[in-house]
């Protein structure tokens, strides 16, 4: 807070909210003691010193420097949590605070201004999921309270009408609700208003009904302080009525996310966007199973995206036109707000980073797209004298490269396209990746070209599959997908294909080939903090990328693209705040690898460190055979 307001007005803050709340509270309870009024009297006799009032305070205001959510949640919650202490616990110091936090945030103003939210994020639906979770957790913090032995404020026989069992059973559910709420899920609200409706079963049962047939309740020569505490037993149900009220009027701020099928008109609305707009060159894989699309109002733009653990990562770019982008960018993520999903632009280029720095979003680098200029692309040079090898290896041993598609495979030729897939994918110890990396089930797309290479006993040695990349209704490149080699294939089949890939492009007067993005990798021109978050994020890309290295190969992926002298562009992700990364990135480990186990994952770590202690032990034994030849 100091950083914030500065070190004076802090402490004239918490001073001053801790003073006007004794002051305050103090010539209350006098006043009300002396009229007789019940819950007053039994407040007096408790002390009013409450440390934590100016402390409490001081939180309300500097949240509003915090971002969002937590900008609305922490003063809500903290004023809510301070009222339920006064209704259930009833202390002198409880009111204390409860006014301190309340001078406090009616002068937060002119301490602190608030940061004025962003177009793109939805204030309704955001008010109405922090209200209902601040209730939720207030009545939790009220019940798990009001059940000591001082206690003594309005609302603790609630205690008394749950009961010893039901209290601690129904303070979790409310909690854990209150979390699910928070993040507009349908289940919390359900699960909310079934807590609450039999708080209110048990509050009208136990308090009002039993009392009246036990006949402990009677109107009759009853003095004033008696009929306060009995209205305000039979008026208790009123409490957790309101916050029910609340989350039924605000029902529409929470979402079922069901994964609802992608249908053939959705499909086709899809691939139209993709033609007429720029959604780059990883654009194609939008069209996959298990991607939705969000489409403007106008129907002009269009991001496909798949929801996974809350998060919304995106594929690729924004399919719109470049001009179009930062209103598209902003529009969907303002549904990803009213959806309470967190937006992530995933595998997007640096061409769309300035949008991401006017909304003050994090942006760090998560891969690197290899692309290789058809207009410039040749065989020349002593550094591409392996794909020239590959080329004269084919023609002398009779491999030649064909163009096809999946559907117009020979059935002879599809099994063994099938049978090399099923081969590669076997021997790796985790499941094959999907996500942005495709497979069989991608290949076998109309739009989806082949190029296999077959020698002349119609042997398969290796297949490659291209998504077509377009610009404004232009076919304009090709983007490498799925690249499979048999055991026994020819040495260089890939890079064969590839080269016979880039050759045949040229000259059908494409632009561009996209080797595709290789996650986890950089070619070291991209430079990132290391400190802050986005350092941060870059350590942890690079340990998770030394991690999977033993089993996908990311590092030989990209050793093996810059064979082909490519340019390297760099992939970013880009979300709200640092605070979503690890989010993210534990969204992103369930769109690769859903069927990723713990066991996998232990045998992973387990193989890594083995083969770290191996590369050390080999390096103390190497130094310590240089040691006598290098004695004098």
């Amino acid at each position: 807070m100091a950083r914030i307001a500065g070190p004076v007005r802090t402490v004239l803050l918490a001073l001053g909210s801790a003073a006007t709340a004794f002051a305050v509270v103090g010539l209350g309870l006098a006043l009300f003691t002396r009229l007789g009024e019940a819950f007053a009297s039994l407040a007096s006799i408790d002390s009013l010193w409450a440390p934590f009032a100016g402390a409490a305070g001081v939180l309300v205001v500097a949240a509003r420097k915090f971002v969002a959510p937590w900008d609305r949640l922490v003063p809500v919650l903290v004023l809510t949590a301070a009222f339920s202490m006064v209704l259930f616990r009833g202390h002198a110091s409880d009111a204390v605070v409860l006014v301190g936090v309340g001078a406090a945030a009616a002068s937060g103003g002119w301490v602190v201004p608030r940061i004025p939210r962003s177009s793109w994020q939805d204030v309704d639906a955001d008010r109405a999921r922090v209200t209902a979770a601040a209730l939720l957790v207030g009545l939790g913090i009220g019940l798990a309270v009001g059940g000591g032995r001082d206690a003594h404020g309005v609302a603790s026989p609630v205690v008394y009408a749950l009961g010893p069992v039901a209290t601690p059973i129904a303070v979790i559910l409310l909690l854990v609700a209150s979390a699910a709420v928070l993040r507009g899920r349908w289940l919390g609200l359900v699960v909310a208003v079934v807590v609450l409706a039999v708080i209110i079963a048990a509050i009208v049962w136990r308090l009002t009904v039993d009392s009246v047939r036990e006949r402990w309740f009677t109107w009759a020569d009853v003095p004033f302080g008696d009929v306060e505490w009995q209205l305000s037993i039979l008026l208790l149900w009123l409490i957790p009525l309101a916050a029910l009220v609340v989350l039924v009027r605000r029902r529409q701020a929470f979402v079922r996310r069901s994964a609802a099928p992608v249908l053939q008109a959705e499909h086709e609305r899809l691939v139209d966007a993709l033609q007429r707009g720029d959604a780059g060159s990883l654009g194609w894989m939008g069209t996959w199973d298990g991607t939705s699309t969000w489409f403007s109002d106008d129907g002009k733009s269009a991001v496909a995206y798949r929801a996974c653990n809350g998060v919304a990562l995106t594929v690729s770019d924004p399919i719109c036109s470049p001009e179009d982008a930062a209103e598209t960018i902003k529009g969907f993520a303002r549904e990803c707000s009213r959806l309470a999903l967190v937006p992530a632009f995933y595998s997007v280029h640096a061409a769309h980073e300035g949008i991401f720095a006017e909304l003050g979003w994090t942006v760090t680098q998560v891969a690197e797209e290899s692309v290789l200029d058809l207009a410039t692309f040749s065989l020349k040079g002593k550094k591409r004298t392996d794909l020239r090898t590959a080329v004269n290896r084919a023609a002398r041993v009779g491999v030649t490269a064909e163009w096809t598609s999946f559907s117009e495979l020979n059935p002879a030729m599809r099994r063994q396209v099938v049978a090399l897939s099923q081969g590669w994918v076997s021997q790796k110890e985790l499941p094959e990746m999907g996500f942005t990396l495709g497979g069989l089930p991608e290949m076998d797309d109309p739009a989806v070209r082949l190029l296999v290479a077959v020698d002349t006993t119609g042997q398969l040695h290796g297949v490659t599959s291209w998504l077509p990349v377009y610009r404004r209704g232009q076919l304009v490149g090709l983007t490498l997908d799925v690249m499979r080699r048999g055991r026994s294939a020819m040495p260089g089949t890939i890079e064969f294909l590839i080269v016979h890939a880039a050759l045949d492009s040229a000259a059908e007067g494409l632009e561009s080939l996209s080797l595709s993005g290789t996650p986890l990798a950089r070619s070291g021109q991209a430079v990132e903090p290391m400190s802050g978050p986005r350092g941060l994020a870059g350590r942890g890309r690079d340990v998770l990328g030394r991690l999977l290295e033993p089993t996908y190969g990311f590092a030989s992926l990209a050793r093996f693209k810059g064979k082909f002298q490519p340019e390297h562009r760099p992939l970013l992700v880009a979300c709200p705040t640092a605070l979503e990364l690890p989010v993210v990135g534990r969204a992103l480990v369930s769109a690769y690898v859903p069927s990723l186990k713990f066991r996998q994952v232990l045998a992973l770590v387990s193989q890594v460190r083995h083969a770290g202690q191996e590369r050390r032990r080999i390096a103390r034994l190497e130094k310590r055979q240089r040691a006598p030849s290098e004695a004098p």
